[in-house]
């Protein structure tokens, strides 16, 4: 094995998240940020809270909960938050205009949505699906390559409560059938087709033996 280990510049550490962290609360080693983390659990879980910034719809009552033993904690107990508040609408509301991700298929096409587009195309989805009837707990399969649509169709789920089974685009038809079956899928992401390779693969053919003896209710495809 190799005896390379990375040592970060001064500047590297400086500008760090850590760093940031520490100087907040006049911890000066990171020996003793552990000691203290070790110590003192729902201090360093609050200040991680605080640092992140997660958004709660609910503000939780305690950090902790070790009442039913340590193999069975309760953390943020009686927080409510929804990923997509903390990910998404927080950040197109302080920056905008900020690129979200950047996109680059195998086949060299680049994309690139800021928050606010982002934003706008995850509200749009998670609309579309609510209309086909989707509620809080349903689960919603995604065979898709990696595309762009495919983590909309993640953060619309996340969005309105839904479940989200995010199967692998190469799987086989009885693969996929298998999953569908297993989780009661209702709905189905699917594309028209994708290059993995240099070659074009339709997902057509495998959707269509897939769906046989299946729960799915509806299929969105992706052009």
């Amino acid at each position: 094995m190799s005896d390379f280990s990375f040592i970060p510049t001064k500047e590297q550490i400086e500008k760090s998240n850590i760093h940031a962290l520490m100087k907040k609360h006049n911890i000066k080693t990171l020996s003793e940020l552990t000691e203290k983390a070790k110590k003192d659990l729902d201090w360093f879980w609050r200040s991680v809270d605080e640092d992140i910034g997660i958004v709660w719809s609910q503000k939780y009552s305690a950090v902790s909960d070790f009442s039913a033993g340590i193999a069975w904690p309760k953390w943020f107990v009686n927080g409510k938050t929804n990923i997509i508040s903390s990910t998404v609408e927080k950040f197109s509301k302080l920056t905008p205009d900020k690129i979200a991700y950047y996109f680059v298929s195998e086949d060299g096409k680049t994309n690139q949505i800021t928050y606010k587009e982002l934003e706008s195309s995850v509200n749009k989805l998670a609309n579309g699906l609510k209309t086909l009837g989707v509620k809080k707990g349903d689960v919603v399969a995604i065979y898709m390559p990696m595309i762009a649509e495919a983590i909309i169709a993640i953060m619309a789920c996340a969005k309105i409560g839904a479940v989200e089974t995010v199967v692998f685009s190469g799987y086989s038809s009885e693969s996929l059938r298998i999953r569908l079956q297993d989780c009661k899928s209702k709905v189905l992401f699917v594309t028209d087709g994708y290059t993995r390779k240099g070659k074009k693969i339709s997902q057509k053919k495998a959707v269509d033996e897939a769906l046989i003896d299946t729960q799915v209710s509806h299929t969105i495809v992706t052009r």
